[in-house]
């Protein structure tokens, strides 16, 4: 059985639709400050094999999030980033506007292991900051608009978000694991 540990429903909603039985599964894991995305998936996947928890395949990730201006700042630690906003979302804009710089990119790490082996997949898309508009999802999902698209990650369907996402692309290249 293929386990996602995510806390997050709108990412497991996103892995269902590559993986027929997939299973979430809510376990907070270790994160080291690191920027390479790499080492951070790394090292999850390390503390996931100290756990007892079921037999199986287990899927883990890491996002990134950077905006050019700030040489891929925040990057892996766009989750702590994000908790120190004051102004939420609509900071990633003032601080685009400040440099006059408004690109940015998603990363997405994801880490298959089967408690032998590891195998680990990055993808990424570059866009453009702009001002918050809500939908699915939060934080920079709500100011990020991908290259070609005029619609934020969050104002997508799951159909389009998947057809462009670096998490899915991590999850194409993963199945032929699973």
């Amino acid at each position: 059985m293929l386990h996602y540990v995510t806390s997050n429903p709108v990412k497991l909603e996103e892995a269902k639709a590559y993986f027929s039985g997939i299973v979430g599964i809510k376990q907070d894991l270790t994160e080291i400050q690191s920027l390479e995305p790499k080492e951070v998936l790394s090292h999850k996947l390390d503390e996931l094999k100290k756990l007892d928890l079921p037999e199986g395949e287990y899927l883990v990730d890491d996002f990134c999030f950077g905006l050019d201006c700030l040489n891929g700042f925040p990057g892996t630690m766009v989750k702590w980033f994000e908790e120190s906003l004051d102004g939420g979302a609509d900071d990633y804009l003032k601080i685009c506007q400040a440099y006059g710089n408004f690109q940015a990119k998603v990363t997405c790490t994801v880490g298959w292991t089967n408690q032998n082996r590891n195998y680990i997949v990055s993808h990424n898309i570059s866009g453009r900051i702009v001002e918050s508009r809500p939908g699915v999802g939060s934080g920079c999902y709500t100011v990020f608009v991908p290259k070609g698209s005029d619609k934020t990650l969050s104002q997508m369907t799951t159909e389009e978000r998947n057809a462009i996402s670096p998490r899915a692309m991590c999850f194409r290249e993963l199945r032929s694991y699973t």
